[in-house]
């Protein structure tokens, strides 16, 4: 079926409009089930793993009784050639994990699945931009054994054959002097422009830019970003620095990928997701319904026929083919998953009608895939029963437009007679000095929007102020824990 419909962008786009959104899940689940069959019956090490849970797949009747996965029970518990679909020599390539949660790990990808991945670019990249008109895409991802630098790239320069589109495709990579040259002396002379990159990597870029000159506003740009979340209050100040305007939905959007699966394209934002964030960071109530809470994660559509996603304690669950079959794989994101319809219905209870939003807006293409929210990994530190997390700072950051800070990283650290405190590490921008009043300063914007933001940290913090009382730390670029960072592309928040 996906081979007939994806061949042809527009067949596949009316397919997705229209077709039963319950219908689209049960092929989801209908293919996961191919996936767990298959890996039962070829993979060595998942047979190893069902006789050790008592399970014969032969009798499976629920998919809920296949057991879950996750790299420490199954991934890292057997040889890595058993673990393959096929043997390595039957892979056109292997992904490296960031190893940000542990040891790296690898993940060969099968060359016939590959085959797969141009048509859903063409199909997203065109919703996005509109190929036909001059494009030039800039991708400042990180290159080599990542996925999403190498795939973006490769994937593009298929679609780019195409007659019909006008596309450019360049891959500076995490070059920023190179990326500058070629958007300085190139982006005028196409109709948009696209800038794909980490989230924090292209806020430094377009800092930069701005700093040699480069007149952002004068050129159609768009962002797109993966590799971690950010935060409405980002989203909507990338788009004022670029001349974006306040209603273009589609101005600055984020994909979710993984080097697991061999894709940089899981899951993606739309125009419905990002206005339904838009609605929730205005409505407590309606962003308590749909993600348990007031914390805003990020929002994304997925095509379950690819990627069936489960939401399993709390967690994302997923199952796809590759070369290292993910049955039931647990990636330990914090997150949940709504259906299409369901996400409709819980709108409609709170007053919103998004499809005819959309279509005053003029968006017109909404897909009827289900939703997946996802908070990141487990990215936080505790202190007194309290989460807290990276994304609060972040917003902290960004709502107070605070641009000397390049970095920070979260810590929980033994201080005076063994009380543990909470300490928030900053990092400032290149050319930068600490000043004894950022201390203070940064003390406060941290503390009110944790406040805020964080229940957990609220009542801990009346509890015990002396311990969660955020302690400021100020370095110079590239000085004390940030010297690991130094060419790291994808930071660590969590120390």
């Amino acid at each position: 079926m996906q081979n007939l419909i994806m061949v042809n962008p527009k067949r596949v786009n009316l397919f997705l409009s229209n077709a039963p959104a319950k219908l689209l899940e049960k092929l989801g689940r209908k293919n996961a089930l191919a996936v767990f069959r298959e890996a039962a019956q070829k993979v060595s090490a998942y047979q190893y793993f069902l006789e050790e849970h008592s399970i014969d797949p032969r009798k499976i009747k629920y998919w809920e009784e296949i057991p879950l996965t996750d790299k420490e029970n199954y991934f890292r518990k057997y040889p890595f050639e058993e673990l393959c679909l096929e043997p390595l020599g039957m892979m056109d390539i292997i992904y490296r994990s960031s190893g940000n949660s542990g040891q790296p790990f690898y993940w060969p990808q099968l060359a016939s699945k590959d085959k797969m991945i141009p048509a859903y670019f063409d199909l997203y990249y065109n919703y996005l931009l509109d190929l036909r008109h001059s494009t030039l895409i800039v991708n400042v991802l990180a290159m080599g054994t990542w996925v999403a630098g190498i795939t973006i790239t490769t994937n593009l320069k298929q679609i780019a054959l195409k007659d019909d589109y006008k596309l450019t495709i360049v891959s500076p990579g995490s070059d920023i002097k190179s990326a500058l040259e070629l958007i300085e002396r190139f982006g005028k002379l196409y109709d948009q422009i696209l800038i794909i990159g980490y989230p924090p990597f292209t806020e430094h870029l377009i800092s930069k830019g701005e700093e040699t000159g480069i007149k952002w506003q004068e050129m159609r740009i768009r962002i797109q970003t993966g590799g971690e979340p950010f935060t409405e209050a980002w989203r909507e100040k990338v788009k004022e620095r670029l001349g974006i305007a306040k209603d273009d939905l589609l101005g600055v959007t984020s994909v979710f990928g993984s080097s697991d699966t061999g894709s940089g394209m899981v899951g993606f934002e739309t125009a419905l997701t990002i206005l339904i964030k838009k609605l929730a960071s205005q409505n407590e109530k309606l962003c308590v319904e749909l993600f348990k809470g007031i914390r805003l994660p990020t929002l994304m559509q997925f095509v379950p026929m690819s990627y069936f996603i489960e939401e399993i304690d709390g967690e994302i669950v997923l199952t796809a083919k590759s070369g290292i079959p993910l049955v039931r794989y647990n990636i330990h994101d914090r997150g949940g998953v709504v259906s299409f319809d369901k996400m409709v219905e819980i709108l409609h209870l709170h007053g919103y009608d998004v499809i005819s939003l959309l279509s005053q807006m003029g968006y017109k293409t909404i897909w009827r895939l289900p939703f997946f929210y996802c908070f990141g990994r487990r990215d936080a530190v505790s202190i007194d029963g309290a989460n807290i997390y990276a994304e609060d700072i972040q917003e902290a950051i960004s709502e107070k437009a605070i641009k000397e800070i390049n970095n920070f990283k979260l810590s929980i650290e033994e201080g005076e007679k063994q009380n543990m405190r909470f300490i928030i590490f900053v990092e400032l921008r290149e050319g930068i000095e600490p000043k004894d009043e950022m201390v203070k300063l940064y003390h406060n914007i941290f503390l009110e929007k944790l406040l805020e933001l964080n229940d957990d940290f609220r009542k801990s913090y009346q509890d015990n102020p002396q311990s969660c009382d955020p302690l400021i730390k100020i370095y110079k670029l590239g000085q004390g824990p940030f010297a690991e960072d130094v060419g790291r592309i994808k930071q660590k928040r969590i120390i």
